[in-house]
């Protein structure tokens, strides 16, 4: 009878311990203290790879939308503003071309999954000086995926929570999230107008964009856990 007992209390545990396992693991989110608001975001250098074009902008921030966000949320969405951007067609021997002049014709939505995954707005670029190009995205999902497997874990995005001093006696060190879109590749696109009508291929599968955005809220901390 001990014996039958001590094999039933081993079963037990085996179960219970299987069912622990079996708990997935907790889902990420951006979460604030504050109240509904609309996030922010500042950047550096960024940069698009849409061959034969290199682009390049010295900075980014994001426009205001007027859509607040509740927190926790699975998602931080933003419009960001490219600018001083230049396009590179190619090298002459080992020299990079001169910077040709380009422009973003609309703010790009970038809709952040906190698993990792982006949704990406359409983009209009035109391209200036004798090219005269355009180059265009529809919106698509990075990578694509996230469509049918919207709960997985992914890496397109990459998160980090930082803290930074400021001028605020309420607030004096802020947390924010710093958001590496190193690995959002796969953009969909197409070359058009001018200069690009000339070209054999028209439209590529392999476009890029690589950049770091410093995202927070006004007056509160934001957080990715």
């Amino acid at each position: 009878m001990t014996r039958l007992r001590a094999v039933g209390v081993l079963v037990v545990v085996a179960v219970a311990a299987s069912a622990v396992l079996a708990v997935p693991a907790m889902a990420h989110e951006f979460t604030s203290p504050q109240g509904p608001s609309e996030p922010k975001a500042t950047g550096g250098e960024q940069s698009f790879l849409f061959r034969p074009f290199r682009i390049t902008c010295e900075s980014a921030r994001s426009a205001t939308i007027g859509a607040a966000t509740t927190w926790p949320s699975a998602t931080l969405t933003l419009q960001v503003k490219y600018s001083k951007c230049k396009t590179h067609a190619g090298k002459v021997g080992k020299t990079e071309g001169p910077g040709i002049p380009t422009h973003f014709e609309a703010p790009v939505t970038l809709t952040y999954h906190a698993n990792g995954f982006v949704e990406l707005g359409s983009i209009a670029i035109a391209v200036g000086g004798n090219f005269k190009c355009k180059i265009a995205t529809e919106p698509q999902t990075i990578p694509s995926k996230a469509i049918k497997h919207p709960t997985e874990e992914f890496t397109a995005a990459t998160f980090l929570d930082e803290s930074i001093p400021t001028k605020s006696k309420k607030l004096p060190i802020q947390e924010v999230v710093s958001v590496s879109n190193a690995a959002v590749k796969g953009i969909h696109y197409t070359l058009g107008e001018g200069f690009c009508e000339e070209l054999e291929v028209l439209e590529g599968k392999g476009g890029s964009y690589s950049g770091t955005l410093q995202t927070s809220i006004k007056a509160a901390d934001l957080i990715w856990k």
